[in-house]
């Protein structure tokens, strides 16, 4: 295992396996399907991609959550603590359409400053996301996407957010998923690369 992955599974076990079981089955799984669609997709990408998703949701731990905003309080956490790389701190803050819920909490200024993904690695990583559920059963991006809306009320931020973004998520995700299967059927007529719109406009 690359240098960058094992220190981020080491961290993101440290902090999640006990105190969010759930939540730790589900990392794992983003783990090994973000290697699996960076391997197919963009090998560059892998070791950046992996370390990313293995400490995408880091900010639920109790002893990382700040704001409340998941996306955000792992950000902060990796860049006080370093020594992750800029990239896999920009992919942490920001995936999985968190701009979008960033603006529902009012802290999309303070996201803005954990910088800019690469909107290639950003799609990979939002689509290993999208298909590994709670406890990290394998879903398809709609049924995801449809388990997020029925697990938060709809006055919640998350839950606001997700029906802003969701058929945006859902068809980039169905896009890079199509790509790595080799059925082009499925990638309709954009690039896996396609960016998720932020939500504000």
């Amino acid at each position: 295992m690359n240098m960058l992955v094992d220190q981020a599974h080491r961290l993101a076990q440290s902090h999640l396996e006990d105190t969010r079981p759930e939540c730790w089955q589900h990392v794992c799984a983003v783990a090994a399907a973000a290697e699996q669609l960076t391997v197919r997709l963009d090998p560059a990408s892998r070791d950046v991609v992996t370390a990313a998703a293995w400490l995408h949701d880091l900010g639920k731990s109790p002893s990382v959550r700040d704001t409340g905003f998941h996306a955000l309080d792992g950000a902060r956490f990796l860049a006080r603590r370093g020594p992750f790389p800029a990239d896999v701190i920009a992919l942490v803050a920001h995936h999985t359409g968190a701009h979008s819920e960033a603006i529902e909490h009012g802290l999309h200024r303070q996201l803005a400053r954990m910088g800019n993904p690469d909107p290639t690695q950003l799609a990979l990583l939002s689509a290993a996301d999208l298909i590994c559920g709670p406890g990290g059963r394998v879903m398809t991006p709609a049924e995801r996407i449809g388990d997020i809306l029925h697990r938060y009320a709809p006055g919640h931020p998350v839950h606001r957010s997700v029906d802003r973004v969701g058929h945006a998520l859902l068809g980039q995700a169905e896009m890079v998923v199509g790509a790595a299967m080799d059925q082009p059927e499925r990638c309709r007529t954009c690039p896996p690369e396609l960016v998720v719109p932020s939500g504000d406009g």
